[in-house]
């Protein structure tokens, strides 16, 4: 079994609290870094404490700078634009990445899709099965 190390990107907030423990209760994925802004008051400690479970040893840090090399994906569910800067860090250092935040203008959609063409990327503003469904459709319409 391959061991996929994961970097949370907003690791304090409530979907990365969600995230972490979905990695926790996962055999095959380890934590391999968490971040957040750099004005968190939270940084520097341990991610396990503040998703309310035991310590990690994994500490929260200000930028995915610090952490990239320690992991496989680098998952961010924060904003548009600090997902479009952590994607372009992501493809420079080959991670694969799942972006969940909203509010890409078209412009940022452009500049992901470039820098997703060097690493395998998702990018969806709603992660539910049947969103993306209807996504795929209407990309697809009108049918051929």
């Amino acid at each position: 079994m391959k061991i996929i190390r994961a970097i949370v990107i907003g690791a304090a907030g409530r979907m990365g609290g969600r995230i972490l423990a979905a990695i926790h209760e996962t055999a095959d994925i380890h934590l391999g870094g968490t971040v957040e802004r750099k004005d968190h008051p939270f940084l520097g400690r341990d991610a396990g404490e503040v998703a309310g479970m035991e310590k990690w040893n994994v500490p929260l840090v200000g930028s995915l700078q610090e952490v990239v090399a320690s992991g496989d994906v680098v998952i961010d569910f924060t904003n548009a634009e600090a997902s479009l800067k952590n994607l372009q860090i992501a493809a420079a250092g080959g991670k694969a990445a799942v972006i969940g935040s909203t509010g890409f203008t078209p412009q940022q959609v452009e500049e992901a899709r470039e820098a997703a063409r060097k690493i395998p990327c998702v990018l969806s503003p709603n992660m539910s099965v049947g969103v993306n469904v209807m996504f795929k459709m209407v990309a697809d319409w009108p049918p051929s």
